[in-house]
Order: C-alpha cells, then structure tokens, then sequence
C-alpha cells in the first residue's frame, strides 16, 4: 500500500513524519505545508491523490470544500490539536481533533498520530519520551521544568533542512530508546550551544527593532523578519507591555502572531482573516501582498468580534 501525509512544518509536524517513516519507510510521501489553506490546496491539486491508499493530515487541517472531491472522500485521516479545526470532526469519523488529553495537559499532533499508529496500525516502537519533548515544546508546557530539551529539539530541527533532521531522527530511534542523555550527539549539543547564542542575540535586536502601535481597544508590536516566535513572541509581549506580538516575514509571506492574553482568540482571527489557524494564544497565516496591504489587513479588519470575552 501506499500512503501520503501532509503535515506542519514545525517540531510536531515534522515529529509526526518521523513517526511516518519509522512504520512506512519508504511507502509513505511526506509533504510538508505552512498552514490550512496550503494543506487546502495540494489535497486538490496533488494528482497523484487519487491512487494513493490512504491520506493522512497531521497537526494542520484543512477547508471543508476538500471533502467534496470524491477520490478524496473516506481516504483523508485528520489528526489535529488546534481548536480551528474542531468542525471538521463532524464530517467524519476518521477525523480525531482533541486540544486536551483526558488529564487536562494541552496534547499536540504528535501524541495524537503516535496513539493512533500504536492502537491502530501495530506500530512497535517506543517513541513516549521523545512524543513527551515535542508535546512539551508544542504547548509551552517545558517553560514550567527545568529542562530544555524541548526548545532544544526546535532548535536543531531549525538548523538544519526539515528531511535531514527527519533522517536523522528515524536512525536514532532504530538504534536507542531515546532519552535526555543520548538524544543529542556532541556535535549537536555544540551546534545547539552556539545557536543558544545567536538566538540571544537575535532577541534583543529584535526588540529594539520592534514598532508599537497602540488603538482604543489593543495594543500591538511589530517586527519584520525572519524570527522564531515561539520565543519571541512572548518576549515582546512581556518587554514591550503589549497584547499582541505580530512578525511579519515578506520572503516566506508568513504571519506569525502571539498573545498572553485569555480574551483574546488568535485563532480564530488568522483562520477567518488569513486562512490560517493556530490556537487562542498563537497562531499564523500565510499572507499576499506587499507591507502595506498587510498592515492595512491586520489594523484595519480585525475587529473586536473575533476576539472571546
């Protein structure tokens, strides 16, 4: 059988291909997408959809418009954990969306996709801990431990192309049980040192280099470039008294938005504004255009009922 998967980019979709490879090996295609709406269109662009087994979509979803293709219907498994994407349970019952496991820690797509392949298609491995990591990074549960093997993960899979880490991963899990002691080489703990570094560094310039706008209801600062916000974002939120933290990247045309904010529904916004998605406190999109058609979006159109109170 053959077998495709679409999953997110980052450390937990990227987790659920290391997962792929290890039961598939080389009978299943691996695409990696930014968001909803680039997933959207390779499911009805991709050709070759139409005579692979089964479709499986992991820590991303999709618009509902997909399930109107035919050769696509019964064939797509969703695994998602993003509270954007929980209506398209009802279409389905392949569909499994839960933003929460049943003892109330914030669960990810890895964990997800990993439960199903062990209950559903033999999958033998034993990938707890390093399931844990990624789960961990995802929800920013690691800020609350000592450890920051988490961060480090993202980090490693940031230095490197998205097929070399996947690689280099699968080796690693055939070979060791993985753990906090063996999970990094020397060579790696190295690179991760230095990048340690320069993320520093990045950080305070990109604070310095941060605009603030202020209107009636919020308050915004906005970055340009190529950032990581997972850390960012919470950064300028807390240094620069703001609500929301947005970085605007023009070569990738991604928007990355975050808050700390409870009322506020980040979402929700980037999914009805950008046809992206995420969760309440972070989220993306892809974006069109040039700077100014961007701000004029962002500041101009979202309005206060997309945001929860």
């Amino acid at each position: 059988m053959l077998y495709k998967l679409y999953t997110h980019n980052d450390l937990d979709g990227v987790a659920c291909a290391i997962l792929a490879k290890l039961l598939w090996e080389d009978d299943i295609i691996i695409n990696y997408c930014n968001s909803p709406s680039e997933v959207t269109e390779r499911l009805l662009d991709d050709k070759d959809n139409k005579h692979v087994d089964l479709i499986f979509v992991t820590d991303c979803s999709f618009d509902e418009k997909v399930l109107a293709k035919k050769y696509l219907k019964g064939k797509i498994r969703l695994f998602d954990h993003h509270a954007t994407a929980l209506p398209l349970v009802e279409y389905s019952e392949y569909f499994v969306v839960k933003t929460h496991r049943e003892d109330g820690k914030p669960t990810c797509g890895a964990e997800i996709f990993y439960n199903y392949l062990k209950d559903r298609r033999g999958f033998t491995f034993n990938c707890d801990w390093f399931v844990e990591q990624v789960r961990l990074y995802d929800s920013w549960d690691w800020t609350l431990g000592n450890s920051k093997t988490p961060k480090y993960l993202s980090m490693l899979l940031y230095t490197s192309s998205i097929t070399h880490f996947v690689d280099n991963f699968v080796k690693k899990m055939k070979l060791l049980r993985l753990s906090e002691l063996n999970v990094f080489s020397e060579k790696e703990r190295a690179i991760l040192e230095y990048e340690e570094f320069k993320q520093k560094k990045a950080l305070d310039k990109a604070i310095k280099n941060c605009y603030t706008v202020h209107t009636n209801e919020y308050s915004y600062g906005v970055l340009f470039g190529e950032y990581n916000m997972s850390d960012l974002g919470g950064a300028v939120c807390d240094e620069l008294n703001v609500d929301i933290a947005i970085c605007i990247n023009l070569n990738t045309e991604i928007i990355s938005v975050r808050t700390k904010r409870d009322d506020i529904n980040l979402g929700k916004i980037m999914q009805e504004q950008f046809s992206g998605g995420g969760h309440p406190k972070s989220a993306g999109a892809p974006i069109k255009g040039q700077a100014k058609e961007t701000f004029e979006r962002i500041f101009n159109n979202i309005r206060v009922s997309y945001f929860e109170h």
